[in-house]
């Protein structure tokens, strides 16, 4: 449930910028001083669907201890592009395009209203 509030306020956040991040960061910090971590280089189109189900993945992956609690958990995204389209994917463009055109219209509605105005429903 966190990792999908955390990947909604940060997708909020990276909409904001209008960039493109192409390299994304998990990392999880356990009792005991136990860190784990999780990177992934994606050249997609940014959508919100797109990086809530890139970071559950990571999350899985990076789960190394999951007998031990978690204390922290970070989610970061880097090597950013504006608006550069030559480095996207081909096979999943026209899908990620339409992401994206949904995701611009969350954000409007979300820059009105709030950003808890739309929400998934594995966050409640």
């Amino acid at each position: 449930r966190r990792v999908t509030v955390l990947s909604r306020h940060l997708s909020y956040a990276i909409m904001r910028l209008d960039v493109l991040p192409t390299t994304y960061h998990l990392g999880i910090s356990y009792v005991y001083n136990q860190n784990s971590s999780s990177n992934i280089t994606e050249n997609r189109l940014f959508s919100e669907s797109f990086f809530k189900s890139l970071c559950l993945k990571l999350f899985l992956e990076a789960d190394s201890q999951s007998s031990l609690k978690i204390l922290r958990l970070s989610i970061s995204c880097s090597h950013f592009t504006c608006n550069s389209r030559r480095e996207l994917s081909l096979l999943t463009f026209e899908q990620d395009q339409k992401m994206r055109k949904l995701t611009l219209k969350t954000k409007i509605l979300r820059d009105k209203y709030g950003l808890d105005i739309i929400r998934f429903a594995n966050e409640l």
